[in-house]
């Protein structure tokens, strides 16, 4: 996800991914679990920018990515407590 952020400065694009990444984790019921250690991946990548380069916009970016993992995680939890 690092290496997408740095490759991808487009935030539309990094929204974009993580909208498929949502249907298909709701349409192949990936464990949400892994889904909220993508955003604590994210949030890991946060901290290491804070270190690397703080005056980096791609905070913005992973913090972001981070909140919509966390919703498409709840989102998916939501569905497995309900089978």
């Amino acid at each position: 996800m690092l290496a997408t952020g740095l490759l991808l400065q487009s935030m539309a694009i990094g929204e974009l991914l993580i909208g498929l990444y949502a249907v298909v984790a709701l349409m192949k019921h990936i464990a949400s679990r892994t889904t909220f250690a993508l955003a604590l991946v994210s949030l890991g990548c946060i901290v290491l920018l804070l270190f690397a380069r703080p005056d980096s916009t791609l905070k913005t970016n992973f913090a972001t990515y981070a909140f919509l993992l966390l919703v498409v995680g709840a989102i998916s939890l939501t569905v497995e407590t309900r089978y």
